[in-house]
């Protein structure tokens, strides 16, 4: 047995695809250039199933779902040799998005609809749900299509790839996502939308099934970025809000079951919402993990006009304080390279405790954590690892695989457009 060189937590796991790697390049090559990963599930079997954006025609996309071996190949057995490719209504413009397993075995899968107005592309929220075999549900959204289409309300866009998807215990469907306003993208607003198992809004929340997220001034920008549903029925969200002007601020809050803002969650002096902001740079949490204490956020310090562009880590606890457990209850902040943008974009909890995150767009970071917020120094080298691949589109995807280990989902740079691509590593 050669001990010489024996494997590390971060190493690449070499029983998937190509030395750790597997690129869209698999796909048939019907598909043209652009082959996006939009959303990613680790199935119990260890295949992995992925949510396509496809450029089926000339500057056309369409959905897919793709199915994926333990071992990195195309699972032939899934659909037809492997891959599916719909559209939400007919055959027009449209991509995939975040997936969900529910809790009956179905498979809910967000995306959006593309709807041109003159020569602009106008995004609108959609879901399709599939049975447990793969075939569009008959008893999810529109007419028993299996599809489901949110059109924008006047004088908002929906911002495409936003949209996060969870399910509470009592089985209802929580879609937090957020939208620009047409006159100005910086102008958006936070929703977070209830929908019965069938697809139908649920009007016990807010009296609409949807929720306009503001805090203070119901003028101001707010975005969100994740959403946690809680036993007793209760709902945290992370985003950010302009709790100054023009200046984002990240902020984690807890509602009631009704969508009313829970005043017992957070600080004394902003009851409902916890928010952490740092001298006069702007932040915002981007995901948001559950823990044994409470939760940890993730998110960035700074943004493409306030460089450098640090990642962003906040313990809390149950009802919305610094945890102490964590990083001594103060913001842990991260800079690898102050060139890049180090945003923590997506992450997970281990069983073990270990928190495993990574960076968005320009360079990939994948970084992991003891509970207690300190480097795990027995990861990759000095706690992470990198990639030379930049990404230009979102999102960024992060999983857990059999035996704690760690599968990374991204869009690569190509030369004639976006390419997905995936990294294993060991745990």
């Amino acid at each position: 047995m050669n001990t010489n060189n024996p494997r590390r937590a971060g190493d690449r796991d070499k029983s998937f695809g190509i030395d750790g790697e597997v690129t869209l390049d698999i796909l048939p090559e019907q598909i043209r250039y652009t082959r996006q990963v939009k959303g990613a599930l680790v199935l119990p079997d260890n295949k992995v199933l992925l949510s396509l954006m496809l450029e089926t025609r000339p500057y056309v996309g369409q959905y897919g779902l793709a199915r994926l071996t333990p071992g990195g190949k195309l699972d032939l057995s899934f659909a037809n040799g492997g891959l599916l490719i719909d559209s939400f209504k007919g055959d027009e413009p449209c991509a995939g998005g975040r997936l969900l397993r529910l809790t009956d075995g179905r498979l809910l899968m967000l995306g959006h609809h593309v709807v041109f107005e003159g020569e602009n592309p106008i995004a609108h929220l959609a879901m399709a749900c599939y049975s447990s075999d793969y075939t569009l549900d008959t008893t999810f959204g529109e007419m028993g299509t299996g599809h489901l289409i949110i059109e924008n309300e006047p004088g908002e866009v929906y911002l495409a790839d936003s949209g996060k998807v969870a399910q509470q215990a009592d089985g209802k469907l929580l879609v937090c996502t957020t939208y620009y306003s047409v006159d100005d993208r910086s102008n958006t607003t936070g929703l977070l939308y209830r929908l019965h198992a069938n697809g139908t809004l649920d009007k016990t929340f807010n009296q609409t099934g949807r929720l306009d997220f503001k805090v203070q001034d119901p003028d101001a920008p707010t975005a969100l970025n994740a959403c946690l549903p809680q036993a007793d029925g209760k709902i945290v969200v992370a985003g950010h809000a302009h709790l100054q002007p023009r200046r984002a601020t990240a902020l984690v809050a807890r509602l009631q079951d009704n969508g009313t803002l829970d005043r017992d969650f957070g600080h004394r002096n902003s009851p409902g919402y916890f928010s952490v902001g740092i001298g006069n740079r702007p932040t915002e949490f981007m995901e948001l993990l559950s823990t044994s204490a409470g939760f940890v956020a993730l998110g960035q310090v700074g943004d493409l006009e306030n460089f450098p562009v640090e990642g962003l880590m906040v313990g809390l606890s149950k009802n919305g304080v610094a945890d102490p457990g964590f990083n001594g209850g103060e913001p842990l902040r991260t800079l690898y390279d102050p060139t890049r943008r180090n945003t923590w974009q997506s992450g997970y909890v281990q069983s073990d405790g270990k928190l495993v995150t990574s960076t968005t767009q320009d360079y990939i970071y994948i970084s992991r954590w003891l509970p207690d917020g300190s480097v795990d120094s027995e990861f990759g080298t000095d706690g992470y690892v990198t990639e030379g691949t930049a990404t230009n589109a979102i999102p960024v995807l992060l999983m857990e695989r059999a035996q704690n280990n760690i599968l990374f989902a991204a869009n690569a740079i190509g030369i004639e457009g976006s390419i997905g691509c995936l990294f294993a590593y060991q745990g």
